[in-house]
């Protein structure tokens, strides 16, 4: 992964270059041409970043045009360049296979070779504020990615729980806006810059929030525009996923009007999707996080190319929450990868356990999801020992536990386990098949063109069920099924539609320490097979395969 960084100078002179100029850069090479926006650096001075290949010459064409009547026309010192970039670079886990999107089946993430991505990301709203320091980003980084997770999400300024230039959300470079918002602060993203290339040097994909959600209201849309349009400029060149805003729908806390602000907000925020499309030419995938549904919230389904998930924080609603969501997400035409991005914090506001992560990664992957965003109590705020976060614009404080401390909760380290064991398998050629297990908890099972009263409609299908097995596979050869905790209850569901020409085996995976155990054949000649009790009373993954069909990966 090479980035090469290119600046110019515009020698005409204007009150509020940010405001009142928009400044592009025509890059030709090897029969292709680009239009990249460039970002401000202060001054007369404009910068792009581009992905190159070494070898390669590039000529750029500086062009800007101003956005007011009246003013004069913008002068480049240089209004040509051209460059080779000679360094010599290995195959990056985030670029060898191009850039990345969606399946062609709709149903998860791939490159654009095809090859498959597990979406198992870490919740790092305040990861770029300054009382965490980047050598701290680095260690939790590392952390992280030693831990297999994929992905970070991670919000580039403006940051949630807080009102705007809260001294909090500062980073070594200050708020990341100039007062009253009159342009941006390009040293802030000058600090940002190490933490966003850092991630992506050690295989971590950044998944970049512009901001959340209800700042949109304090700047206008014209400044959130154009706050987008340099922070698209910055990273676009990255493999990167843009996210939006955060809580599209959610309403300033002390907000007068929320009704008028949560409409202000769709409407608004949904156009600005369609311009980073607009103007990103390495077309980094587009969503955006929700209070619900980012696909439902917001005003047209193509402003994004997957449904990121809120289930809620209270493991009572979430348990059904995040498979209802996941289901009826999965089975939406046209299909776009459906995952849960917000779910039961571990240890946020003092609840939630690791058993807790385990119950929402399985059951909802079961369900359709391409993967899941694990979060802690800590770490989405970014909690130093000697600085917790305080306490939010409400007023209210969820946590004081420090990161560190955080980031030893059992439950990051067995979703990473989760994922390399689904890692052995064709994970993203698995379907939800309940009709594969009995007693088996309801989903949805058809496809639909028109969204619909689900939680009506999976609360009848509920009635009188409350059976919490889940089940996907690959047709007969492959069947992956989750096993709750159940209390002074250890059965197990029976297993259904096998070949009975075929020989399987089963076993038991350990979604706490990642042992597979309780190996055995299944007897021959059988359809349908009634697995033993579990041997603990604690949640497993009971896998069964057939034998001469593992070619899994």
């Amino acid at each position: 992964m090479l980035i090469s960084e290119q600046t110019a100078r515009i020698i005409t002179e204007y009150t509020s270059p940010f405001n009142q100029l928009e400044v592009n850069a025509r890059v030709t090479f090897e029969g292709a041409e680009l239009l990249l926006p460039a970002f401000w650096r202060g001054g007369g001075y404009w910068s792009v970043r581009m992905s190159v290949k070494p070898g390669v010459t590039y000529k750029i064409h500086w062009e800007a045009e101003t956005v007011e009547e009246g003013l004069p026309e913008p002068v480049f010192e240089n209004s040509d360049t051209v460059f080779i970039t000679n360094e010599t670079v290995e195959p990056h886990p985030l670029t060898a296979h191009g850039t990345l999107g969606v399946s062609s089946d709709g149903h998860h993430f791939a490159f654009e070779d095809g090859t498959p991505f597990f979406w198992l990301g870490d919740t790092w709203w305040k990861g770029m504020v300054g009382r965490f320091s980047f050598e701290e980003f680095k260690e939790l980084a590392d952390d992280r990615k030693a831990k297999n997770f994929s992905v970070i999400q991670i919000v580039a300024g403006m940051l949630c729980d807080e009102a705007p230039y809260d001294k909090t959300s500062e980073n070594e470079g200050g708020y990341c806006w100039k007062p009253d918002f009159s342009e941006i602060n390009p040293v802030y993203y000058d600090f940002a810059d190490r933490r966003i290339s850092y991630l992506c040097q050690i295989g971590l994909m950044p998944c970049i929030l512009f901001s959340w959600g209800y700042h949109i209201t304090f700047t206008g849309y014209e400044k959130m525009r154009l706050y987008v349009r340099n922070i698209v400029a910055r990273y676009a060149a990255y493999p990167v996923i843009w996210d939006g805003c955060g809580e599209i729908a959610m309403p300033y806390y002390m907000s007068k009007t929320p009704d008028e602000d949560r409409e202000r907000q769709r409407r608004e925020w949904t156009d600005i999707l369609d311009y980073v499309r607009k103007i990103d030419p390495y077309r980094r995938p587009v969503g955006t996080h929700p209070s619900y549904s980012g696909r439902r919230e917001v005003v047209r389904d193509d402003a994004v190319d997957f449904d990121m998930l809120q289930s809620g924080h209270r493991i009572e609603e979430v348990a059904l929450n995040a498979v209802r969501q996941t289901s009826v997400g999965y089975h939406k035409l046209p299909h776009k990868p459906v995952f849960v991005s917000e779910a039961v914090y571990e240890g946020h506001m003092i609840v939630n356990t690791d058993y807790h992560q385990r119950y929402v990664f399985w059951t909802s992957f079961l369900s359709g999801a391409c993967g899941f965003t694990y979060g802690a109590g800590g770490i989405w705020q970014m909690n130093t020992d000697k600085t917790p976060n305080g306490p939010s614009a409400h007023g209210g404080e969820y946590e004081r536990t420090p990161w560190r401390e955080a980031a030893a909760f059992p439950g990051s380290a067995q979703l990473g386990m989760s994922k390399s064991f689904l890692e052995n398998y064709r994970w993203y050629d698995m379907k939800p098949c309940q009709d594969k297990i009995t007693p088996a908890a309801f989903t949805f099972n058809e496809d639909f063109h028109e969204w619909f009263d689900d939680r009506a409609a999976f609360n009848e299908g509920n009635k009188n069920n409350w059976c919490r097995f889940y089940a996907s596979g690959i047709e007969d050869e492959l069947i992956m099924i989750y096993l709750p905790v159940g209390y002074y209850d250890w059965k197990t569901p029976k297993v259904l539609g096998l070949d009975s020409s075929a020989s399987y085996e089963a076993k038991l995976f350990n979604p706490i320490d990642g042992t597979v155990f309780s190996k055995r054949l299944l007897p021959e000649g059988v359809s349908e097979w009634q697995p033993p009790c579990r041997p603990l009373s604690q949640d497993f993954v009971l896998v069964v395969e057939k034998i001469g069909e593992r070619n899994w990966k």
